[in-house]
């Protein structure tokens, strides 16, 4: 049994699938049902977009910072676990302040922890799957497997003990996948010369980058609106906590076998294919949560959303991946999700808010669709430009 074990820690693919399988965990524990409690205990739509604006602050002002000290010093895994630690220590004082400013201060802490926290996953984990040529997809799907299983179990769960069990249980998920974190695989061949050789500016030269990154802010917009509203909406429709872990839980269990084959649609279709096959799918569920007649029906839209997630992740950070050079491939993962996870829900968080309170949550899985398409417009006409060939930030002078 130690030899076992010790076999599968040995192999860091084993080590990747681990440490996604405790991260998507934990954060299924209690992230589907984090915006419920704060409805359930008074707060207004407009009241929990401000609460949720403190992460793509975070995202957008934080982690790219902390991506590229990380890629200078080589912390990715040090850095990546006290993160965690942090934010297990925060989602169990959620439980305690009941008023908007107790809760604005932890959202704030709570999001200084977490924004660094999945571009130097997703970096560490993307390169080591390139470096032993393992898909990706077939690591990540670990993570979508235990999000699944969680948020469907923690669904019935806490509309059995309440949310103040959820805090506790959740908090002390985080501690295992922080122990997890400083077993990955670091990245090779980075000094501090060579990390100091890729300023953001030199992001501009690849014009697929740019393109990825308005199309990917747009996406954001899309799922800003999903994460944010999704179980408010599943729960103003008449679905308890078991009906919104079931959506969220489905939405995972669609992701499997998509990230099972992501990789070898993606050698078939090339990377903007795929992105564009991804969008439309996304842009279909929205669309399909904004007219659906009751909840009976919600999930077979999750589950459609979480087939075109799942192309959108993979896709999007091996494209990534591919076209960043070794001394700053966190850095770049890092831009990526600021543009999806900081200034597109910094944006959609109020917005959306006011929306939802004005005219109704519908009209925001509205909205969500609209820039869904608009996405796959922008990708669209950077392929028929040719902007996907070559790669760039790989072959251009350091300085140039």
């Amino acid at each position: 049994m130690i030899t076992k074990a010790k076999t599968f820690f040995a192999a860091p693919a084993q080590r990747g699938r681990l440490f996604y399988f405790l991260y998507w965990g934990a954060l299924a524990s209690f992230g589907p049902f984090l915006n419920v409690y704060f409805s359930k205990i008074g707060m207004s739509g407009v009241e929990i977009g401000l609460l949720a604006m403190f992460s793509p602050l975070a995202t957008l002002a934080v982690s790219p910072l902390v991506s590229m000290m990380a890629d200078r010093h080589q912390w990715h895994r040090r850095i990546l676990a006290i993160c965690m630690l942090g934010v297990g220590a925060v989602v169990f004082l959620y439980q305690f302040p009941r008023y908007f400013l107790g809760l604005a201060v932890l959202s704030s802490l709570y999001a200084l922890f977490f924004s660094p926290m999945t571009p130097l996953a997703d970096g560490l984990i993307a390169r080591m799957s390139s470096r032993y040529k393992v898909d990706f997809g077939t690591i990540r799907l670990w993570g979508s497997m235990s999000f699944a299983i969680l948020s469907l179990a923690c669904g019935a769960l806490w509309e059995w003990l309440g949310f103040g069990a959820m805090f506790a249980v959740a908090g002390l998920l985080y501690v295992p996948g922080a122990w997890m974190a400083l077993r990955l695989e670091g990245m090779r061949g980075t000094s501090v010369h060579k990390a100091e050789r890729m300023p953001l500016r030199r992001v501009r030269q690849d014009r697929g980058i740019v393109a990825l990154l308005v199309a990917t802010f747009l996406i954001g917009i899309s799922e800003s609106a999903y994460v944010i509203f999704s179980g408010v909406y599943v729960d103003r429709l008449g679905g308890g906590q078991f009906l919104v872990g079931l959506v969220f839980g489905l939405s995972a269990l669609a992701e499997l076998p998509t990230m099972q084959i992501s990789g070898r649609v993606i050698r078939r279709l090339g990377h903007p294919k795929t992105l564009l096959l991804a969008y439309g799918l996304l842009a279909c569920s929205y669309f399909g949560y904004a007219f659906t007649p009751g909840p009976g029906v919600v999930p077979f839209f999750a589950m459609l959303k979480g087939v075109g997630f799942s192309f959108y992740f993979i896709t999007s950070v091996s494209l990534v991946d591919r076209r960043a050079p070794e001394d700053g491939a966190a850095t770049l993962q890092s831009l990526v999700t600021a543009m999806s996870w900081g200034l597109a829900p910094l944006l959609m968080a109020p917005l959306g808010g006011w929306i939802s309170d004005a005219m109704g949550l519908p009209t925001v899985f509205i909205m969500a669709g609209i820039s869904a398409l608009l996405a796959g417009a922008i990708l669209g006409g950077a392929y028929l430009r040719g902007h996907f060939e070559g790669t760039p930030l790989k072959t251009l002078a350091p300085g140039g």
